[in-house]
Protein backbone atom coordinates (compact mmCIF):
# COMPACT_ATOMS: atom_id res chain seq x y z
CA UNK A 1 0.00 0.00 0.00
CA UNK A 2 1.50 3.43 -1.14
CA UNK A 3 0.80 7.15 0.85
CA UNK A 4 -1.10 7.66 -2.02
CA UNK A 5 -3.79 4.69 -0.61
CA UNK A 6 -3.46 5.34 2.94
CA UNK A 7 -4.49 8.52 2.48
CA UNK A 8 -7.54 7.86 0.18
CA UNK A 9 -8.45 5.81 2.96
CA UNK A 10 -7.89 8.17 5.82
CA UNK A 11 -9.83 10.38 3.64
CA UNK A 12 -12.34 8.10 3.45
CA UNK A 13 -12.53 6.25 7.15
CA UNK A 14 -12.40 9.37 9.14
CA UNK A 15 -13.97 12.86 7.83
CA UNK A 16 -12.69 14.83 10.72
CA UNK A 17 -8.67 14.08 9.69
CA UNK A 18 -9.60 14.99 6.03
CA UNK A 19 -10.94 18.30 6.76
CA UNK A 20 -7.77 18.35 8.84
CA UNK A 21 -5.45 17.92 6.31
CA UNK A 22 -8.00 20.22 3.77
CA UNK A 23 -7.20 23.38 6.33
CA UNK A 24 -3.60 23.05 7.22
CA UNK A 25 -2.49 21.36 3.65
CA UNK A 26 -4.66 23.34 1.41
CA UNK A 27 -3.36 21.56 -1.77
CA UNK A 28 -3.76 17.66 -1.87
CA UNK A 29 -1.70 15.68 -3.53
CA UNK A 30 -3.76 12.92 -4.98
CA UNK A 31 -2.80 11.90 -8.23
CA UNK A 32 -6.02 11.62 -10.93
CA UNK A 33 -5.34 8.76 -13.17
CA UNK A 34 -7.39 7.87 -16.07
CA UNK A 35 -5.06 4.69 -17.81
CA UNK A 36 -7.66 4.42 -20.83
CA UNK A 37 -8.68 8.14 -21.43
CA UNK A 38 -6.81 9.57 -24.14
CA UNK A 39 -7.46 13.53 -24.85
CA UNK A 40 -9.05 14.62 -27.60
CA UNK A 41 -6.45 16.74 -30.57
CA UNK A 42 -7.47 19.85 -32.63
CA UNK A 43 -7.05 21.39 -35.91
CA UNK A 44 -3.46 23.44 -36.04
CA UNK A 45 -4.43 26.98 -33.58
CA UNK A 46 -5.12 29.74 -35.34
CA UNK A 47 -3.53 32.71 -35.08
CA UNK A 48 -4.33 34.89 -32.11
CA UNK A 49 -4.04 38.46 -30.44
CA UNK A 50 -1.16 37.62 -27.84
CA UNK A 51 -2.32 38.50 -24.73
CA UNK A 52 -0.03 41.75 -23.36
CA UNK A 53 1.10 41.86 -19.12
CA UNK A 54 1.34 44.86 -17.42
CA UNK A 55 4.53 46.42 -16.99
CA UNK A 56 3.68 46.27 -13.17
CA UNK A 57 3.68 42.49 -13.03
CA UNK A 58 7.54 41.09 -12.72
CA UNK A 59 8.63 37.77 -11.43
CA UNK A 60 11.78 37.56 -9.72
CA UNK A 61 13.60 33.90 -10.22
CA UNK A 62 16.73 32.29 -10.54
CA UNK A 63 17.35 33.05 -14.13
CA UNK A 64 17.03 36.20 -13.59
CA UNK A 65 14.08 35.98 -16.88
CA UNK A 66 10.11 36.63 -16.87
CA UNK A 67 9.13 32.87 -17.60
CA UNK A 68 6.85 32.85 -20.12
CA UNK A 69 3.61 30.04 -20.77
CA UNK A 70 2.81 29.54 -24.72
CA UNK A 71 -0.31 27.93 -25.61
CA UNK A 72 -0.41 27.72 -29.20
CA UNK A 73 0.58 30.98 -30.38
CA UNK A 74 -0.67 32.93 -27.13
CA UNK A 75 1.83 33.98 -24.74
CA UNK A 76 1.18 34.85 -21.35
CA UNK A 77 3.58 35.79 -18.97
CA UNK A 78 3.58 33.59 -15.33
CA UNK A 79 4.49 33.69 -11.78
CA UNK A 80 5.70 30.13 -10.97
CA UNK A 81 4.05 28.08 -8.03
CA UNK A 82 6.91 25.25 -7.53
CA UNK A 83 7.23 24.89 -4.50
CA UNK A 84 4.72 23.31 -2.02
CA UNK A 85 4.47 26.97 0.36
CA UNK A 86 3.76 28.81 -3.02
CA UNK A 87 1.31 26.15 -4.66
CA UNK A 88 -0.60 26.05 -1.13
CA UNK A 89 -0.60 30.13 -1.29
CA UNK A 90 -1.58 30.03 -5.17
CA UNK A 91 -3.38 33.72 -6.19
CA UNK A 92 -5.46 33.51 -2.86
CA UNK A 93 -5.95 36.60 -1.07
CA UNK A 94 -5.16 38.83 -4.20
CA UNK A 95 -7.76 41.55 -5.19
CA UNK A 96 -6.43 41.04 -8.98
CA UNK A 97 -4.65 38.97 -11.96
CA UNK A 98 -3.48 41.46 -14.21
CA UNK A 99 -4.88 40.89 -17.94
CA UNK A 100 -2.29 38.07 -19.99
CA UNK A 101 -0.89 36.81 -17.15
CA UNK A 102 -1.51 34.14 -14.90
CA UNK A 103 0.14 31.84 -12.16
CA UNK A 104 1.68 28.24 -13.45
CA UNK A 105 1.55 25.65 -10.75
CA UNK A 106 4.69 23.03 -11.16
CA UNK A 107 4.52 19.78 -9.46
CA UNK A 108 8.03 18.06 -8.13
CA UNK A 109 6.27 14.68 -9.29
CA UNK A 110 4.61 16.18 -12.51
CA UNK A 111 1.10 15.09 -10.86
CA UNK A 112 -1.27 17.83 -10.96
CA UNK A 113 -3.22 17.18 -7.36
CA UNK A 114 -6.89 18.76 -6.89
CA UNK A 115 -7.62 22.34 -6.97
CA UNK A 116 -10.05 24.50 -5.02
CA UNK A 117 -10.68 28.48 -5.08
CA UNK A 118 -9.57 28.64 -1.06
CA UNK A 119 -9.86 32.55 0.12
CA UNK A 120 -9.77 33.47 -3.87
CA UNK A 121 -11.30 36.79 -4.28
CA UNK A 122 -12.16 36.08 -8.34
CA UNK A 123 -13.12 33.62 -10.89
CA UNK A 124 -10.19 32.02 -12.88
CA UNK A 125 -9.83 29.42 -15.81
CA UNK A 126 -7.87 26.37 -15.27
CA UNK A 127 -5.62 25.02 -18.13
CA UNK A 128 -4.45 21.76 -17.32
CA UNK A 129 -1.18 20.92 -18.85
CA UNK A 130 0.40 17.13 -19.37
CA UNK A 131 3.64 15.92 -19.42
CA UNK A 132 3.67 15.63 -22.63
CA UNK A 133 3.15 19.46 -22.97
CA UNK A 134 -0.35 19.54 -24.52
CA UNK A 135 -3.43 21.15 -23.11
CA UNK A 136 -5.83 18.34 -21.99
CA UNK A 137 -8.45 19.93 -20.29
CA UNK A 138 -9.62 23.61 -19.54
CA UNK A 139 -11.67 24.05 -16.51
CA UNK A 140 -13.63 27.95 -17.63
CA UNK A 141 -14.95 30.19 -15.14
CA UNK A 142 -14.09 28.55 -11.70
CA UNK A 143 -15.99 31.04 -9.32
CA UNK A 144 -14.68 32.76 -6.52
CA UNK A 145 -16.50 30.96 -3.13
CA UNK A 146 -18.89 33.23 -1.02
CA UNK A 147 -17.45 34.20 2.60
CA UNK A 148 -20.40 31.76 4.42
CA UNK A 149 -19.15 28.37 2.71
CA UNK A 150 -17.58 26.27 5.04
CA UNK A 151 -13.67 25.08 4.13
CA UNK A 152 -15.13 21.77 4.34
CA UNK A 153 -17.56 22.57 1.10
CA UNK A 154 -15.49 23.76 -1.05
CA UNK A 155 -15.38 22.27 -4.37
CA UNK A 156 -12.10 20.75 -5.37
CA UNK A 157 -11.53 20.91 -9.24
CA UNK A 158 -9.43 18.53 -11.15
CA UNK A 159 -8.58 17.79 -14.82
CA UNK A 160 -10.64 15.11 -17.03
CA UNK A 161 -7.40 13.46 -18.35
CA UNK A 162 -4.08 13.16 -15.89
CA UNK A 163 -1.66 16.45 -15.97
CA UNK A 164 1.31 17.73 -14.62
CA UNK A 165 0.61 20.98 -14.75
CA UNK A 166 -1.57 23.47 -13.78
CA UNK A 167 -1.70 26.47 -15.76
CA UNK A 168 -4.62 29.66 -13.71
CA UNK A 169 -5.58 32.54 -15.86
CA UNK A 170 -8.50 34.94 -15.51
CA UNK A 171 -12.18 33.75 -15.69
CA UNK A 172 -12.72 34.06 -19.50
CA UNK A 173 -9.10 34.43 -20.90
CA UNK A 174 -9.26 30.29 -22.46
CA UNK A 175 -12.68 31.25 -24.59
CA UNK A 176 -11.44 35.33 -25.25
CA UNK A 177 -7.82 33.52 -26.52
CA UNK A 178 -9.61 30.65 -28.22
CA UNK A 179 -7.73 27.86 -25.97
CA UNK A 180 -8.26 24.56 -27.02
CA UNK A 181 -7.75 20.91 -26.32
CA UNK A 182 -4.72 19.56 -28.19
CA UNK A 183 -2.14 22.60 -28.18
CA UNK A 184 1.16 22.47 -27.57
CA UNK A 185 2.13 24.24 -24.65
CA UNK A 186 6.17 25.54 -23.89
CA UNK A 187 7.48 27.68 -21.38
CA UNK A 188 10.42 29.55 -21.29
CA UNK A 189 12.54 31.32 -18.92
CA UNK A 190 12.07 28.72 -15.67
CA UNK A 191 14.92 27.84 -13.24
CA UNK A 192 17.35 25.10 -13.82
CA UNK A 193 16.60 23.84 -10.65
CA UNK A 194 13.04 23.23 -11.00
CA UNK A 195 13.91 20.63 -13.15
CA UNK A 196 13.00 19.45 -17.20
CA UNK A 197 9.56 21.21 -17.88
CA UNK A 198 7.53 22.17 -21.03
CA UNK A 199 10.59 23.38 -23.56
Amino acid sequence: MNSTDVMLRLFLVWPPFALFLLTTCGEIEIPVTNSSAKPSTTAPPIETETPTASEQFTVENDGGANPLVTIGNVRFRAELASEASSRQKGLSDRDYLEPGTGMLFIFEDRNASPFWMFNMRFPLDFVWISAQCVVVDITHSVPSPSADIPVKDLELYAPQYPAAYNFEINSGEAKQFDLKLGEKVTFSGIPQHIGETCK
